[in-house]
């Protein structure tokens, strides 16, 4: 489930994420998370979009699973909103990823007011991108 970008792979998941254990899709998500990880530190030129966004829906349903009070919609939007926000430092894309994935437009105003602190505290941070280094001048040889 793991294995592609994961659009299809979180439709899957949403069908069936009654039938996990919370560590099961705890695990999906920190697989989700690495693989991405190896993917970006391997220069591989994949987006990073849809894997965060299975990852973070994974950790939204395990967090349901942990505590049934929270409902699986705000559970899956929060986690899909900060985990965005931590990869691609883009409140807007961040925002409307998580509200579009899980279409209950009451949970809106609390996405935005959950998005502002979020989006403060990852501004300004590097983003989740490998970038060529300049290469060193070597001295000339006498």
């Amino acid at each position: 489930m793991t294995l592609f970008k994961g659009l299809d792979q979180l439709k899957e998941l949403a069908g069936e994420y009654t039938t996990r254990s919370g560590w099961n899709l705890l695990g999906l998500c920190l697989i989700k998370l690495l693989a991405l990880l190896v993917a970006a530190a391997c220069g591989f030129r994949g987006g990073r979009i849809f894997p965060s966004v299975f990852a973070g829906a994974a950790l939204g349903f395990a967090v349901n699973a942990a505590i049934p009070s929270v409902p699986p919609a705000l559970a899956v939007t929060c986690s899909i909103l900060g985990l965005l926000l931590a990869v691609t430092r883009q409140g807007w894309l961040s925002l409307f990823a998580a509200a579009i994935i899980v279409p209950d437009y009451a949970l809106l105003p609390m996405l935005i007011v959950a998005a502002l602190p979020a989006w403060l505290l990852v501004t300004g941070r590097p983003e989740m991108l490998i970038r060529r280094a300049a290469p060193t001048p070597t001295p000339a040889a006498a």
